[in-house]
């Protein structure tokens, strides 16, 4: 074996070591989740954390997470479909101002639109927590504390701008000449940014709902500041109303969360290839 292919076999497997490494510590606190809802109190906290419920696994934490709410259970499925409802929403509003508003950006020609591409970018720089105590005054004096309206209102508040600078630098990727093009053709330019741009468009689109729909998804501090009863609250505040005063519910909390995990991994399962032909476009130009 020459010199060269030893050093590239070599580097290979270097490669494969950082990944798999990666992955493993990635992987290991769904691990520890997905072990721990099959697990007693006793298993808990006096078993090894990362060592499965062999013989003693117990399906008791998720009868307690799916029971009716008053009968000794929270009804995670109720938590469930109001993260649903305002993440879909959230999704479909951010999409489609985000996209048209980046769509100006990227191609109209204007004063300071550099600068404002980067004041969008400045404004997801600000804590949630920064913001969260005139949110809520609001929310509040517009009456609509524990709806699901106002978590959609804020959540798409907050995450346009995440979407108007991802789908600025996707767009600005595609050739405006197949625009004129078309509009060449007789199309206007919205039937032009419709049956052209958009389609050219998909990857990108595709992966920018996709880290739009973990951030509503996975989103805990405006849902907790926003909702406090079960007719709004989404999942997430339900696992942090699994730690009382005197105790911490690591089982229920755990299974709780495998819950939440499960349409997380789905919808990205779904959208893993547009996801990665999304994530490999060009880099924005100016």
């Amino acid at each position: 074996m020459s010199a060269a292919r030893f050093k590239k076999m070599l580097a290979l497997a270097l490669a494969y070591l950082v990944i798999v490494a990666f992955c493993v510590v990635e992987m290991l606190p769904i691990y520890w989740v997905v072990i721990t809802s099959f697990k007693t109190n006793l298993e808990i906290f006096g078993g090894h954390p990362l060592m499965p419920p062999f013989s003693k696994a117990t399906l008791d934490n998720y009868a307690y997470v799916f029971k009716e709410t008053g009968t000794s259970g929270v009804a995670v499925a109720s938590y469930l479909k109001n993260s649903l409802i305002v993440t879909t929403c959230t999704i479909a509003i951010t999409m489609v101002v985000g996209t048209l508003a980046a769509y100006g950006l990227a191609r109209f020609r204007m004063r300071g639109r550099s600068l404002m591409a980067m004041l969008f970018l400045v404004v997801r720089m600000v804590p949630a927590m920064a913001v969260g105590i005139p949110v809520y005054h609001m929310v509040r004096s517009l009456e609509l504390l524990n709806t699901h309206f106002a978590l959609i209102l804020v959540y798409s508040a907050f995450l346009t701008p995440f979407v108007i600078w991802m789908m600025r630098g996707f767009l600005m990727d595609i050739p405006a000449e197949l625009e004129d093009s078309a509009r060449i053709d007789g199309c206007n330019r919205l039937q032009a940014f419709w049956h052209v741009t958009v389609p050219m468009a998909a990857p990108g689109l595709m992966a920018t709902a996709t880290f739009t729909f973990l951030g509503a998804w996975n989103e805990y501090i405006f849902a907790s500041l926003l909702t406090s009863t079960p007719d709004a609250q989404t999942t997430t505040v339900l696992i942090a109303g699994q730690i009382s005063f005197d105790q911490v519910y690591w089982g229920r909390i755990a299974a709780i969360a495998t819950v939440l995990i499960v349409p997380a991994v789905v919808f990205i399962r779904f959208m893993q290839r547009y996801l990665i032909q999304g994530l490999t476009m060009g880099a924005v130009k100016e």
